[in-house]
């Protein structure tokens, strides 16, 4: 991010202090996206700082505040980061003036634990992550914002779309290979993902953003909604699955864990459970695809977009060699297709 576009700590803090009456050491985080700062209050309980990036649409900040708002409302104890509001009630603000003009700030509660990449992993631990994206989607269900059907890359319905990216990936015969599934997707997949029931969902449920307890089994954080998309339910608990598959030969156990511990809350219809392997690969697909392209357009940054995508070939090579047949059949033992209408959206 350009020098000219960094929020310091000191204008970060003199808003923060202002406007929401937190008052402490400020530091400021690695971040993707947004700029993050941490800072305590008085009672020495830590919180977050979101700063938005310059020129960013007030439309983005407006819907994941209102999800996050919509989870709490509906979910009250699952563990999402709650907003704190400014002494004015608003849930975040655009400073008109000074070094942060236009850009948006929000107070959040930071949450405690450690990332799941970090911890061992168990079938117990897979299954709650399944159970807690099926409580959050069930949060989210009746809500929506126009910037939910913003065009995204990272939405698995509109895969297709990544064919022109596909160029930036090397050598031919790779590219090849992903062009087929994309191939495969419009032609066989596409039609029915457009039947099914779709929704608000949060579409990055990596093992980056969720947080574990210290029992190792319990989620104790859910974070990072700058993907939310609205798009077929079912989409969610593959972009889940991509991210539980195992590097053994047999990727798919770890995900079915998972993926049982969705079902047990949120049942898939058998529609649903019969495209997960395609959904899936398409994910994984894009995974190959989107940080190529990024890595073309940002070569000094080349290192850190690419620093996944050999173990994303790995895994797609690695469902790629298993029939789809197979997968889906060991899907629906471990999780008997539900009994009502997908379409209705009915749980």
């Amino acid at each position: 991010m350009p020098s000219s576009q960094v929020g310091s700590e000191e204008a970060v803090a003199s808003v923060v202090s202002r406007e929401f009456g937190l008052r402490g050491t400020i530091r400021r985080l690695e971040s993707e996206v947004d700029e993050t700062f941490r800072i305590e209050d008085a009672a020495g309980i830590p919180f977050l700082v979101k700063l938005a990036r310059a020129g960013e649409a007030e439309d983005a900040v407006s819907f994941q505040t209102g999800l996050l708002l919509q989870v709490q409302l509906a979910a009250p104890d699952l563990p999402v980061p709650r907003l704190r509001p400014a002494a004015s009630g608003a849930h975040y603000l655009m400073p008109r003036a000074g070094p942060l003009q236009g850009r948006s700030i929000r107070v959040i509660s930071f949450l405690p634990g450690q990332p799941l990449r970090a911890v061992h992993s168990s079938r117990g631990l897979r299954e709650q992550v399944g159970r807690n994206l099926a409580v959050l989607g069930r949060a989210l269900r009746g809500y929506d914002h126009p910037t939910a059907h913003r065009q995204l890359v990272w939405d698995i319905q509109r895969v297709a779309g990544l064919r022109p990216m596909a160029d930036a990936v090397d050598p031919p015969d790779r590219r090849k290979i992903l062009l087929g599934q994309i191939d495969r997707f419009e032609n066989s997949t596409a039609p029915v993902l457009s039947r099914l029931r779709a929704q608000v969902v949060h579409n990055d449920f990596n093992s980056d953003n969720i947080l574990v307890g210290p029992d190792g089994v319990s989620i104790s954080g859910i974070v990072d909604f700058g993907d939310a998309i609205y798009t077929p339910l079912v989409n969610d608990v593959a972009v889940m699955a991509a991210y539980q598959l195992s590097d053994d030969s047999d990727p798919i156990a770890t995900a079915i864990d998972a993926i049982a511990g969705y079902h047990a809350v949120t049942q898939l219809s058998a529609d649903e459970l019969a495209l997960l392997p395609r959904l899936i690969i398409a994910r994984m697909v894009a995974r190959v695809i989107v940080p190529e392209w990024r890595a073309k357009q940002s070569p000094a940054n080349r290192r850190y977009l690419l620093r996944d995508t050999a173990r994303a070939w790995t895994a797609l090579n690695r469902l790629l060699a298993i029939p789809d047949e197979l997968i889906g059949q060991r899907i629906t033992q471990s999780c008997p297709p539900g009994a009502r209408n997908a379409r209705s959206g009915q749980h």
